[in-house]
């Protein structure tokens, strides 16, 4: 009797597993997971088109069973100790049940916020930097079992953009933040000297926004304004990056060169953009090669497609730019765009396109 309920049991036993086997095959491949770690607010037009390049990358892999979280560190509005530390505790519990493949890493934020945390959250989950520059110092922060796509804004295209729109260029104005860190512009000070040794440099990245309107309102002619992100005016009022923009345009009396997509027809007059809809892209393809099983180790990081010379019609009319002066294959856009839009992507019906080079 006991040998006929040891086989009986073996019997349920092998007729479950093989149940389970079937109920595996019959719901299809395992579902893969990326997450999406960006440094500021998914809501701001930028961040939103890098995500939408993601979407668009995984949805072309042609995988459905790939499923994409989403997370903004938000660091830049929210600095300090105390807010990393509930964001690694909330970060846990939240994917404490959720195992993720592999994660995309979206600026250098997000880069130094893994190097600290990574270990305490997803020790095992390769990474894919995306929107970081190729300097030596945005390298050291990266971890084994990673690679990167870079997009970087070089100062010497700024200068490039700034002299094709004022051709007797002597004086450069400095405005944002990110001219302060040294893993976004690197040694910018040593670049402009190089490009342009009687280069006079007014550096207002440290200075609140009451005082950039006030200095930028009466600047002398042969100057321009070179942008980076601005997130506050320093005196405890926070904003989106366009919207901090928009009000030094408000003052400005010369031509501001702006530094990504979603800011041409707002406030500046073009340059050198960031294309962020391409940065997600090219992020979220070296993704997808990981997930269908390639090793990180095995793609080295490159630089991508992501920065093209874009200006503002209008703009170039505006202060009398002869089209001869723009870098080789600029692109000229004339459009109101709504919020949020991008020069990449999924076509506005607001949005017209002439060629200034042919």
């Amino acid at each position: 009797m006991r040998v006929i309920r040891g086989l009986a049991r073996i019997l349920i036993a092998c007729l479950f597993a093989g149940l389970s086997r079937e109920c595996v095959a019959a719901d299809g491949p395992q579902q893969r997971s990326v997450l999406v770690l960006e440094e500021a607010d998914f809501r701001s037009p930028f961040y939103s088109e890098i995500f939408a390049g993601i979407r668009t990358a995984a949805k072309q892999n042609g995988k459905s069973n790939t499923v994409i979280y989403g997370e903004s560190l938000d660091l830049a509005r929210f600095p300090g100790p105390d807010y990393e530390l509930s964001l690694v505790g909330h970060l846990k519990t939240k994917y404490a049940q959720r195992p993720i493949d592999v994660i995309v890493s979206i600026g250098v934020a997000s880069a130094k916020f893994l190097q600290k945390r990574k270990q305490d959250i997803w020790p095992a989950a390769p990474v894919v930097y995306g929107f970081v520059p190729d300097l030596p110092e945005t390298r050291a922060l990266f971890l084994p079992d990673t690679t990167a796509v870079f997009a970087r804004v070089r100062p010497t295209h700024l200068l490039t953009a700034a002299r094709a729109i004022v051709p007797d260029l002597t004086r450069v104005v400095l405005v944002g933040e990110a001219w302060k860190n040294p893993l976004v512009y690197g040694h910018w000070k040593q670049d402009f000297a190089a490009a342009m040794p009687d280069l006079e440099v007014i550096d207002l990245s440290g200075a609140v926004l009451r005082e950039v309107r006030s200095r930028v309102a009466s600047l002398p002619d042969r100057s321009a304004i070179l942008t980076s992100a601005m997130y506050s005016d320093g005196e405890g009022t926070y904003y989106a990056p366009a919207s901090a923009l928009a009000r030094v345009a408000e003052s400005a009396n010369r031509p501001i060169i702006i530094t990504s997509d979603t800011f041409l027809g707002r406030s500046g007059v073009g340059g050198f953009l960031l294309l962020p809809e391409i940065i997600g892209r090219e992020a979220g393809e070296v993704a997808m090669r990981i997930l269908d099983g390639e090793a990180p180790s095995s793609i080295a990081p490159f630089s991508g497609d992501n920065v093209r010379p874009i200006f503002d019609w209008r703009q170039l009319k505006r202060w009398n730019v002869d089209e001869a002066n723009l870098p080789p294959a600029a692109r000229c856009v004339s459009a109101n765009r709504p919020s949020g839009s991008s020069i990449t992507g999924t076509p506005r019906s607001l949005q017209a396109w002439c060629w200034c080079r042919r």
